[in-house]
């Protein structure tokens, strides 16, 4: 069935959406790498070079 109010296409699109986000907040890196309960920074930088949805 196809959705046209559906704003995410992938099950971690929010979570990207939400990292870039703060990034573009200048928010530090650290506690958004635990915010996103990543084991490590580089796993949260991989997210940042997403496009924001």
């Amino acid at each position: 069935m196809r959705y046209a109010h559906m704003l995410y296409r992938r099950a971690h699109d929010p979570r990207r959406t939400f990292v870039v986000r703060l990034h573009q907040s200048r928010s530090p890196p650290h506690p958004i790498t635990e915010r996103m309960a990543h084991s490590d920074y580089r796993v949260t930088q991989r997210c940042d070079r997403s496009e924001t949805i």
